[in-house]
């Protein structure tokens, strides 16, 4: 098949219609679903080009998505806060340093495109989820979706082969790194799959307080639990460790100042005293674990060794080239392999973006403290929030070790739109809460 070639067969063209068809057919409440499947379902092999633009299926249903809210006669209004600014800040810092910097046909084509998924999606899954039930709702359902995705891992393990293949867009063969197995499914690369396993166990953790959903949170993270062990990745396994103790440190939650604190003089401590910069633990902890460990150290420290090339605008990806002796692909140029989010978006858009991304979470988790503090007294909330916080922080493990290149980006999106549009409530009144609890982060 030609790389640049329209590809939708029978199966794709049954699938996008199906996912078109539920789309309209169901209530806004719960109009993210079709996302959900597409996301653990489908991979980037089909789509439509016109006038050399890649239209996936995704970005098809994102197109059907806007034209339900157009129509929509109920005319839900989305009230801008602070982190749907800041969100917005960021795409557009993002895409228009990169642009300007690079001043290209293919550096605009492929920042349209970016502007289109992400604005695309966050903005209608703020729209689609307007209150706390309307984020459960959905959440069962997700872990309902979830649930079929790890016996197709299961057989791509056992058999060697990726049903995904289908579609286009991923090896038909499994990979083999090291002697391991490494499945992926639909996503682009094993490291992902797992990824996008381990930041939603946390969240299917909140249901089994749940006594009529706890039945469906234990298969959902039972799912989760194959997809993480056959993609055979570290980075999941980090994540997933990272988002467990964070649910642990439940029972700590009016104390996290404490927690922060402590974590931050550990790892000075450690940097102080290791014969290597703190950062190197990546090294470590992928020697133990297997993986690229030692890459992702000493990623941080070429970025930080060059950081008069990228601080401004960012830099292009050539001129990273240099930076090990292996480079890998990206578009037509040689590039250092970016397995990390953080790295990632400096290189793209210098301090300004980079400073943008983390404003993002840091606002994210501003958001779920409040919420936190004004509904101490309802346990139920407090421990949906509180998982909602712990996902989150599986996602900031992960992109340690991995840049969100595929479909795993919809889930991110959803959960920080359910922050924004579904968690966020006013602060409570002053006096009316003692010890305020906060979040893990």
């Amino acid at each position: 098949m030609v790389e640049d070639a329209t590809n939708i067969n029978l199966l794709g063209g049954l699938f996008l219609a199906s996912m078109s068809v539920l789309l309209f057919c169901l209530p806004r409440r719960l109009a993210a679903l079709p996302f959900f499947i597409i996301g653990a379902y489908m991979t980037f092999g089909q789509r439509i080009v016109v006038l050399d633009f890649n239209i996936y299926v995704l970005r098809i249903v994102i197109l059907m998505g806007w034209l339900k809210v157009f129509l929509d006669r109920q005319n839900y209004a989305i009230q801008f806060n602070s982190l749907d600014k800041v969100i917005l800040l960021w795409i557009l810092a993002h895409s228009l340093i990169f642009i300007i910097r690079e001043q290209t046909i293919s550096a605009l084509k492929y920042q349209l495109g970016f502007i289109f998924n992400t604005a695309g999606l966050y903005f209608l899954f703020r729209y689609f989820a307007l209150d706390f039930e309307d984020y459960k709702d959905n959440l069962k359902w997700f872990a309902a979706i979830i649930i079929p995705l790890g016996f197709f891992f299961l057989i791509e393990s056992i058999t060697e082969n990726n049903l995904f293949s289908v579609f286009g867009g991923v090896s038909e063969q499994a990979i083999i790194r090291e002697g391991r197995l490494r499945c992926q499914g639909p996503f682009r690369h094993p490291i992902l799959a797992g990824t996008f396993a381990a930041t939603a166990v946390p969240l299917f953790f909140s249901m089994l307080w749940n006594r009529d959903n706890r039945g469906l949170s234990i298969l959902a993270i039972c799912s989760c639990l194959i997809v993480i062990i056959t993609s055979a990745s570290t980075g999941p396994l980090m994540a997933v460790a990272g988002g467990v103790m964070a649910l642990c440190a439940w029972k700590l939650r009016r104390h996290m100042w404490a927690v922060r604190w402590g974590i931050g003089l550990g790892v000075l401590v450690l940097h102080l005293y290791m014969n290597a910069p703190a950062w190197y633990l990546f090294s470590r902890i992928g020697d133990l674990a297997g993986g690229g460990g030692w890459h992702r150290s000493e990623l941080i420290n070429k970025v930080i060794e060059n950081f008069d090339i990228w601080w401004l605008a960012g830099t292009s990806f050539a001129n990273t080239a240099e930076w090990f002796p292996y480079t890998v692909a990206i578009g037509s140029e040689e590039s250092a392999d970016f397995t990390n989010q953080f790295v990632e978006e400096g290189i793209t858009g210098g301090l300004v973006t980079l400073s943008l991304f983390i404003s993002i979470l840091v606002v994210c988790y501003k958001y779920l403290g409040r919420a936190l503090i004004r509904f101490e007294d309802q346990e139920d909330v407090s421990k949906y929030l509180w998982c909602l916080g712990a996902a989150l922080f599986a996602h900031m493990i992960s992109f340690f070790s991995v840049s969100y290149f595929d479909q795993i980006s919809i889930y991110l999106y959803w959960m920080m739109a359910a922050i924004a549009g579904t968690i966020v409530y006013e602060d409570a009144p002053a006096g009316e809460v003692s010890n305020p609890a906060e979040v893990p982060l």
